[in-house]
């Protein structure tokens, strides 16, 4: 008999991982929500589809929103080349005034539009 044979395997766990556990909850969950809202509530399936589809569409609207205002700035920092960046006279103007505060000029703006001081 070979050696490799010979050698005690050890079987891998069944759930290797956290994922494969939420999984199995969120499928779970699924099952008892359906269940519960055709055996007790008497909804039937197209109901249940058509509220699922709203909860994700609402899930979608405010997740996808809040995702894109925190990454914005990293998103910003790996575009290459960087996009032209517009800055309102308003905005120009009290930044050149604190500057002045300073004793800086201001030499231009950087990618997220905050201000080169040059003592």
């Amino acid at each position: 008999m070979r050696p490799v044979y010979a050698e005690p395997r050890e079987r891998p766990p069944l759930f290797e991982s956290y994922e494969t556990i939420l999984a199995l909850l969120f499928v779970a969950t699924l099952w008892l929500g359906s269940y519960i809202a055709r055996a007790r509530y008497h909804f039937t399936g197209r109901q249940i589809l058509e509220f699922v589809g709203y909860g994700l569409l609402l899930l979608v609207a405010t997740v996808w929103p809040l995702y894109r205002l925190l990454t914005a700035r990293s998103r910003r920092e790996r575009a290459w080349p960087h996009p032209p960046l517009a800055i309102s006279p308003k905005k120009d103007e009290r930044a050149t005034r604190r500057a002045w505060d300073q004793n800086a000029v201001v030499l231009g703006y950087d990618v997220h539009g905050k201000p080169w001081l040059w003592p």
